[in-house]
């Protein structure tokens, strides 16, 4: 017999002989609330998503409604994912900002944007952004000195005015642009 293995005189496994109970080929339901209780399915759907990557609430409503779940058990997944910490739109939002450095940087207002086409409000957005401690300046030149390659066979006015596009393009304000241009150009590519 294999170590480990448990069976009785028979050869029939001790698990075998235990009486099931009647719950026992019932779906789990999930919940840290026993007034809102969540169907497994829907719950292992959104975990199978989250597996994948970290989403806000607004794109895991989304999917999961696109998969055919009913309103108000995605409310009630949504209520018992957010209590467990596993949906939370600031931590998502600051984790976000955070991956967009060098050639992926982005100025204050274009962060903001891509937030709010992810599913948050504008108002959360700007909270992010501001609660990450960007910092335009210096994101804007870590951008342009990636980007410089790019403009290099151009004149130093034509590698300012595309530098200056290239980084207005990506939200970041005119006091941004204008620093990191400067970092990067002889004084005479500045105008």
């Amino acid at each position: 017999m294999n170590e480990g293995f448990t069976a009785h005189r028979d050869g029939t496994p001790k698990d075998e002989l235990q009486p099931k109970l009647p719950l026992e080929d019932t779906p789990v339901v999930l919940s840290l609330d026993d007034d809102e209780p969540v169907a497994s399915e829907i719950m292992d759907a959104a975990g199978t998503l989250l597996e994948k990557r970290s989403r806000t609430e607004s794109d895991l409503i989304d999917r999961l409604s696109r998969r055919g779940y009913e309103d108000p058990d995605i409310d009630s997944a949504m209520t018992s994912l957010k209590r467990l910490g596993l949906v939370d739109d600031d931590a998502y939002a600051l984790e976000w900002i955070a991956t967009r450095r060098g050639a992926r940087a982005l100025g204050r207002s274009g962060l903001v944007g891509l937030l709010e086409q992810k599913g948050l409000d504008r108002e959360a957005a700007e909270a992010a952004v501001d609660a990450s401690g960007h910092d335009e300046e210096a994101a804007a030149i870590e951008y342009v000195r990636a980007a410089l390659k790019r403009v290099s066979g151009l004149s130093p006015a034509k590698q300012a005015a595309k530098l200056q596009r290239m980084l207005s393009g990506r939200g970041f304000e005119e006091e941004a642009v204008e620093a990191a241009v400067k970092s990067v150009m002889p004084p005479e590519g500045w105008d």
